[in-house]
């Protein structure tokens, strides 16, 4: 009996894994449809509510190839341009906040500029993990994304300091074992960051398409 459960147990686990490498592998299909630099942000946006609604309803395992496909595809189209704004704004954000470091180092500034850059960086990296996730469960705009995260990210920062840590430890594997990357660049990340947020949500009182 333990032997079949054990069994079961890794065929669940490998079942869940298949699953999680098709939704990367839409992610990779739907980011080079969208010519990479406008495909990965409504791709990402696409996974995080596939993510979302296997999460909330049976499981991941439950869901079909077909279905998780549609699903896809459909919120590609319906995220492309409010998604490729919030990437816009994610890329031009963290180019600007690299730029004003570099600045900082090589004009040798002194600490209260250099810790107000470490406070605003932090906060739009609490932005940037949450963004996503929100836009999805609460179905906000792009301003109301931005301000939820903030507020969400703010009010539960152990979840944050959790979630950054779990990233940090995903990072080193996919550095160690590239090819795990290769499988799961996109989609094993998004599903940490949606079951992190679930319990946020949750925790916080929010329902499905309520604030």
């Amino acid at each position: 009996m333990n032997v079949r459960k054990l069994g079961d147990g890794a065929f669940s686990i490998c079942e869940w894994l298949a699953r999680l490498a098709t939704i990367n592998l839409f992610w990779v299909m739907f980011t080079v449809l969208g010519l990479g630099i406008f495909g990965w942000a409504p791709a990402l946006a696409a996974a995080f509510t596939v993510l979302r609604q296997a999460f909330l309803s049976k499981g991941l395992i439950a869901e079909d190839t077909a279905s998780l496909f549609t699903l896809f595809k459909d919120t590609f189209k319906k995220e492309f341009v409010p998604a490729n704004v919030l990437g816009v704004i994610i890329i031009w954000g963290s180019a600007l906040l690299y730029l004003s470091g570099r600045s900082m180092m090589e004009l040798d500034t002194s600490m209260i500029p250099r810790f107000i850059l470490i406070a605003v960086v932090s906060l739009f990296v609490l932005i940037i993990l949450l963004i996503f996730p929100v836009r999805s469960h609460m179905k906000a705009n792009v301003r109301e994304s931005i301000r939820y995260s903030l507020l969400l990210g703010v009010a539960n920062l152990q979840y944050v300091f959790f979630l950054v840590i779990t990233m940090a430890f995903i990072i080193a594997l996919f550095i160690m074992f590239p090819g795990v990357m290769v499988f799961y660049g996109a989609s094993l990340p998004a599903a940490v960051i949606m079951n992190i947020c679930l319990k946020v949500f949750k925790k916080s009182g929010l329902q499905p398409d309520t604030i």
